[in-house]
């Protein structure tokens, strides 16, 4: 017989909570309320009450949801978007004042995000909608002394506000700039990475590899979505 086992005061009532040896022994009628929990040993399984019957909320078949693909009772970890992208090459920033899309000829790794190295290749654009985690690192050379880079975002088009980054470079010769951002994009939003300094010539700097090392691209952004 089903014995209530916890009774909890909520904004809309009590809402009380079963167990039962089977699922038939759940109650069906008062105090059986709308909202009501129960548990049945022989499926071994929760069920929710709506007032005229029970159901279980995690049957067995039952289609997982959110990042979870399958049935229960064993569903999997579903594919979650995510990306890496490089660029092999040197990159400059000629004019002073100018603002660069910084390009990526290298598609590390890709999925559910879709990125062309030969079309609008400072391009990357998102399929699935949801807040994502944007990290990137940037080896920066300047030609003089003293002299700046700043490097933000831009989503279709337009600067997205208090992304940017700037670098001052102390010396001649190169720095590593790494920044993490986060962003919610909706389904076909693609974004980039734009760079602006105050000198002539400032580069991002790609090294080849060595016999104990590997290439170093001049800049590696990853994409993650870590919430939908």
């Amino acid at each position: 017989m089903a014995v209530t086992i916890s009774v909890m005061p909520t904004p809309t009532g009590l809402k009380r909570y079963y167990i039962a040896d089977t699922a038939a022994e759940l109650p069906t009628s008062a105090p059986a309320a709308d909202g009501d929990i129960g548990y049945a040993k022989d499926t071994d399984l929760i069920y929710s009450y709506n007032g005229s019957a029970w159901t279980a909320t995690l049957a067995s078949g039952s289609a997982a949801g959110g990042v979870l693909s399958g049935t229960y009772p064993s569903p999997i970890l579903g594919s979650i978007p995510c990306g890496s992208f490089s660029d092999s090459t040197t990159q400059t920033f000629a004019t002073a004042g100018t603002v660069y899309p910084i390009t990526f000829d290298t598609d590390e790794k890709k999925n559910q995000i879709t990125h062309s190295t030969s079309t609008n290749p400072s391009r990357i654009t998102i399929t699935v909608a949801g807040t994502y985690l944007i990290a990137f690192s940037a080896c920066v050379s300047s030609p003089s002394v003293n002299k700046h880079i700043n490097i933000f975002l831009k989503v279709d088009g337009s600067i997205v506000a208090r992304t940017g980054t700037e670098l001052e470079l102390p010396i001649s010769g190169e720095s590593v700039m790494t920044v993490t951002l986060l962003y919610t994009f909706t389904a076909g939003q693609y974004f980039e990475l734009c760079a602006v300094s105050d000198v002539n010539n400032m580069t991002i700097v790609a090294t080849a590899a060595g016999a104990s090392y590997p290439a170093s691209p001049s800049i590696i952004v990853t994409v993650n979505q870590i919430s939908t």
